[in-house]
């Protein structure tokens, strides 16, 4: 009689595994859930990053993109985390307007990656970039890079 409830026990133990590993949020972002302290905690002096993520956590295409994106953002600003598939069909009303018009486009699923960046208080979109980008062009990832720098000195 153990065995029976253990292994059942222990089958769904494994399915919510790969569930809970693809919702976490990586350590130093803020869901998108806070979006609203984000740009409050944002003070109109700190850039917001988004990045929006399929649920691909195996590709490391997508892995590297994100890290080189993030690099080229740089530090100093504000980070927010959604995963694709659950940003496009949630219910937007909430959102800054800035969001919600490049929302009408929606992002890719799976394995993908994109990086938004918007002025502290994300009254529009600076900068946005996507994985193909990141790790095809490396001209236009340079120029991601230089715009933000730019911005981020208006900014000081």
């Amino acid at each position: 009689m153990k065995h029976p409830l253990f292994a059942t026990l222990a089958v769904l133990f494994l399915a919510y595994l790969p569930v809970s590993a693809n919702d976490k949020i990586p350590s130093g972002y803020e869901p998108i859930a806070n979006l609203q302290e984000v740009i409050k905690e944002s003070g109109g002096k700190k850039l917001i990053m988004l990045v929006v993520k399929g649920k691909d956590d195996e590709c490391p295409r997508c892995a590297e993109a994100m890290k080189n994106g993030v690099r080229a953002v740089g530090s100093g600003v504000m980070k927010v985390f959604v995963r694709a598939e659950d940003f496009n069909p949630m219910d937007k009303k909430d959102l800054p307007a800035s969001l919600q018009t490049r929302a009408q486009k929606r992002f890719y699923i799976g394995a993908s990656v994109s990086i938004l960046v918007f002025d502290p208080k994300m009254e529009k979109i600076i900068a946005e970039i996507s994985r193909d980008e990141l790790e095809g062009n490396k001209k236009l990832t340079e120029d991601f890079k230089k715009a933000l720098q730019e911005v981020k000195k208006e900014l000081k």
